[in-house]
């Protein structure tokens, strides 16, 4: 039985599900939601629209998506009241345009991303009300932001066995609470040094087969953790 990735299922789905396996020839269901792909014109890749909820939060800052990285977004001051917050009004997809979601909680989406930036290079972003800093969040959302923030890092080191971690709270471009979890090796480019984001996205995603396997194993120890969670 191989997987079959049926492009451009753009299905909003509320809640996750487990992914499931169907046969390569059918190319019928969405084997991240099972969901039937809509009709009409699709994307020419990915799930969802340009700017879904997992957005590169150093390209869609600006009203027009361009970005100078030597200033300040122009509308900052709308952006920090939530004002043409991209990971604010759009759907909760199961995929998007720059990654596949792994996780969904309370507090948290996170989304391990398509961009070939890094092995295990995921996105975990705040899904309460608008919050800039993780300084405005209460004590109990304070809890669960980051206990969920540390469950995705654990899947990612359990599935790629990094030499580091590294837990970046950024957001200078865009000032919505997220946290970039980047897995650190040996061969990475800038060893015993802050890992190089870039303003740009590399041209070439990882191969979708690898990133599907790789979502499939980090979205199984995540929902294991749930069930034990809920068990104890």
């Amino acid at each position: 039985m191989t997987v079959a990735w049926v492009p451009g299922c753009r299905s909003p789905h509320g809640t996750p599900r487990r992914p499931r396996q169907i046969r390569a020839d059918a190319g019928v269901a969405c084997p991240i939601c099972g969901s039937l792909p809509p009709p009409g014109p699709l994307p020419a890749h990915g799930m969802g629209t340009a700017q879904g909820p997992n957005v590169d939060p150093r390209r869609w800052s600006e009203p027009n998506g361009a970005l100078d990285m030597n200033q300040w977004p122009s509308n900052w001051a709308d952006l920090t009241r939530g004002i043409g917050c991209a990971m604010c009004h759009n759907p909760r997809l199961d995929a998007d345009e720059y990654g596949i979601r792994i996780h969904v909680g309370p507090y948290t989406d996170a989304y391990l991303q398509r961009a070939d930036v890094q092995r295990g290079y995921t996105i975990v972003i705040w899904r309460g009300r608008h919050v800039n800093e993780p300084t405005e969040l209460d004590d109990a959302e304070a809890s669960g932001y980051w206990a969920e923030v540390l469950a995705v890092a654990r899947a990612l080191i359990s599935t790629y066995k990094p030499l580091k971690m590294n837990y970046e709270t950024l957001g200078n471009s865009l000032p919505h609470l997220h946290t970039h979890l980047i897995p650190r090796f040996t061969d990475d480019p800038r060893p015993g040094q802050p890992f190089p984001l870039s303003a740009q996205r590399p041209e070439t995603p990882i191969p979708e087969a690898r990133l599907l396997s790789e979502a499939w194993t980090l979205r199984n120890l995540l929902d294991d953790r749930i069930r034990r969670d809920s068990n104890s």
